[in-house]
């Protein structure tokens, strides 16, 4: 067997999720098989990126275990971006930006805040990309939190806006924070 026949396909799951450690050899293999097909089918539903009801299947049992944490699943990705970082010998930017993902109808999900507006249900996704910006290659993202916005009381005054743990603009401190 060749050297190149041995080595394990170099596939976007692979190299984004390959070192991530979900507590069990076959969660951590299902994760890489996920990003896998959704890299390849990143427009859809989930049952239209996984193509067949026993993938699909085998995400639920996925993302339904305790240890399939946001940060667990995104961990190894973020490491993949850091180190491209490191190698990047010229300017980078580190991009932020905050998106509403409407799970508006989903009463099981637990957490959800206001969004829109504030008759929808949701999480804010704040997001840090590493971009190059020369060739505005993509490097990956450097970090994400996802917020729940509170419900505020009504005539909440600006003092208390202001020093308010939960506010949205302190999104983008933490962001800067974590790295």
């Amino acid at each position: 067997m060749t050297a190149a026949l041995s080595q394990p396909e170099r596939t976007f799951g692979r190299v984004h999720f390959g070192a991530a450690d979900l507590g069990h050899k076959a969660r951590n293999a299902c994760l890489v098989k996920v990003a896998d097909r959704i890299s390849r089918h990143p427009g859809g539903t989930l049952p239209q990126k996984m193509a067949s009801p026993s993938c699909y299947k085998s995400l639920m049992g996925l993302v339904n275990r305790d240890e399939v944490t946001h940060a667990a699943v995104l961990q190894p990705h973020v490491q993949h971006t850091k180190q491209l970082m490191r190698e990047h010998t010229g300017v980078g930017l580190l991009v932020h930006d905050t998106t509403e993902l409407d799970y508006s109808g989903l009463e099981s999900v637990k957490d959800l805040g206001q969004i829109g507006n504030g008759n929808g249900r949701g999480y804010l996704c704040h997001n840090t990309l590493a971009v190059v910006p020369g060739t505005r290659q993509v490097l990956g993202l450097a970090h994400q939190i996802l917020h729940s916005r509170p419900e505020v009381l009504k005539g909440e005054g600006v003092k208390a806006k202001r020093e308010r743990l939960s506010r949205e603009s302190r999104l983008w401190t933490r962001a800067v924070e974590a790295w």
